[in-house]
């Protein structure tokens, strides 16, 4: 499916599958318009910032 040069909205992009799916999308060079709760988004950011993250 062609999706280079379209636009998405991703509802829960702060992490989980919303975050999967956002971060997948860009790749395909679509561009994501992101959207999640506040508090959501403040948790996403504070994993983002440990150093920790996405190790297993």
């Amino acid at each position: 499916m062609q999706l280079e040069n379209t636009a998405a909205i991703v509802t829960g992009a702060a992490s989980g599958l919303g975050a999967a799916t956002a971060h997948a999308l860009a790749g395909r060079k679509v561009q994501v318009f992101g959207f999640d709760l506040p508090s959501a988004i403040e948790q996403a950011a504070e994993i983002d910032a440990s150093p920790t993250w996405g190790s297993t």
